[in-house]
């Protein structure tokens, strides 16, 4: 009699685990949808800015005007550039902002920031290594919290 019990709920069991196992399933593809549409840190329109400030009367020639290039830099303002707020430590190795030399080929009354707001800092504006190997790169804003991270094309975060 147990036996003919048992039997009879196999396919019960079986129901009602596959039936968990779709809404499970559902579940994570709602995750996914939503992380497929997350917003650009920065809009194209400020890619289009930044460039521009940068390549200043160049930039259809240097950059608009050549697909790859502007869709490469376009990647690196939207997916590539982190700043995000790290603590000041005393003896850490990251190199200073301020250290580093202006793109300033195209554009020569490009300027250093006299202040920092990372809203609308343009990265563009810095020589710093665009195109990392296999690890971020760290640059410190000087005597800020604020680092800005620089990730390899192919590792996105």
């Amino acid at each position: 009699m147990r036996k003919k019990y048992f039997l009879s709920a196999i396919p019960l069991f079986a129901i009602l685990l596959t039936s968990f196992t779709i809404i499970k399933s559902n579940e994570h593809s709602k995750d996914l949808i939503v992380l497929e549409v997350q917003e650009p840190k920065i809009s194209k329109q400020q890619a289009d800015a930044f460039i521009t400030e940068v390549y200043a009367t160049f930039a259809n020639e240097e950059v608009f005007n050549k697909q790859q290039r502007y869709d490469r830099l376009l990647d690196l303002l939207q997916n590539r550039v982190i700043i995000m707020e790290h603590p000041l430590k005393q003896e850490e190795s990251y190199q200073k902002l301020s250290q580093i030399p202006l793109r300033n080929k195209y554009n020569s009354t490009l300027s250093r920031d006299t202040s920092f707001n990372p809203d609308d800092f343009n990265v563009l504006k810095y020589a710093v290594d665009f195109y990392p190997k296999e690890r971020p790169i760290h640059y410190r804003v000087d005597n800020t919290n604020y680092l800005i991270k620089i990730l390899p094309q192919k590792q996105l975060q």
